[in-house]
């Protein structure tokens, strides 16, 4: 019984040693991602008449729940390499596991911890974000001084809240690579059947726990390469998963609700708002006083406006 409480103990550390080194492996590899990109000066944020009116009068960014996103195979992307890589090596090895890992979609992912973001463009003009986000060319794309505005958020947080903002990398082979050299590390650590020594309800939280986190924040800063013209900058908050994030509110989207937390940007970084620019498909004399009316009523000093010069017009 003393040799059995010994091992459990032993795979209790092991696991912990995981999780240390996987955090340390996360800072790695976002440092090598920075050292790879050009890190925009400015980047914009694409939006309607009303998000923009929203956006100037309060102050504030809307950040999303992760989980609700208007695309969830965003999520999907990322982390079904790390899935695969688990299934493959649970059914090659103890099948004790396997039920915990293919319920990995349903439960794990909702239950690693609270996520919330908002994104940018490091493009002020480009075609697809018009059509997406901002009312198919009508609307207007916001220019931040993406260093004033990172800063202050980075700042802005509470004791258990980690901040972080990045530019979102589209190459396939680096993420698959990051996620099985996640597991690869588990498996220098300890090996599946060592899970006998546990119980059933430990597996999950000893096991898959570490392994969803390290492995949803890597999934974070990739998507599709299909989606390589939006030029996405993501700015995440994360909070642990038993201590829920204060603040939290709620608006109706599609006959669901969605959860979000606000970003004071105005507050705490006022001058980092530098530009608005105008979409290919409004009407530019319209959309111009439009904008001077809203920095009007929000107290905004007036800022350079200018027009998109892409030849389009919507449909």
């Amino acid at each position: 019984m003393a040799n059995e409480e010994t091992r459990k103990q032993d795979i209790l550390d092991a696991l912990g040693k995981f999780d240390e080194e996987s955090k340390l492996s996360n800072d790695k590899f976002v440092k090598d991602l920075e050292s790879e990109r050009e890190i925009p000066s400015v980047i914009y944020h694409y939006t309607n008449d009303l998000g923009l009116r929203g956006i100037l009068e309060t102050g504030k960014f809307w950040l999303t729940d992760i989980f609700k996103l208007n695309d969830p195979s965003e999520l999907e992307y990322g982390i079904s390499h790390l899935i695969e890589t688990l299934v493959t090596a649970v059914d090659s090895g103890a099948q004790t596991l396997s039920a915990h890992v293919k319920a990995f979609r349903s439960k794990g992912l909702k239950t690693s911890a609270y996520y919330y973001l908002c994104s940018f463009s490091s493009d002020g003009d480009e075609l697809g974000q018009w059509r997406a986000y901002a009312d198919n060319g009508r609307g207007f794309a916001l220019g931040f001084d993406r260093k004033v505005l990172e800063d202050a958020f980075m700042n802005d947080k509470i004791s258990n809240q980690e901040n972080s903002t990045f530019p979102i990398t589209y190459n396939e082979a680096y993420i698959s690579d990051l996620q099985r050299g996640l597991v690869k590390e588990l498996f220098l650590k300890i090996q599946w059947h060592s899970f006998k020594f546990l119980d059933e309800d430990a597996y999950f939280d000893n096991l898959l726990f570490p392994l969803i986190n390290h492995g949803l924040y890597r999934s974070l800063h990739f998507k599709h390469k299909a989606y390589k013209n939006e030029h996405e900058y993501r700015f995440l908050q994360i909070f642990p998963h038993d201590q829920p994030p204060p603040e939290v509110k709620l608006r109706s989207r599609d006959y669901s609700l969605v959860s979000y937390r606000e970003f004071d940007w105005r507050s705490v970084a006022a001058k980092a708002l530098r530009e608005i620019k105008i979409g290919p498909s409004a009407d530019k004399e319209k959309a111009m006083q439009f904008v001077r009316d809203c920095q009007q009523v929000s107290n905004i000093d007036p800022l350079e406006l200018t027009v998109s010069n892409i030849p389009y017009r919507a449909l």
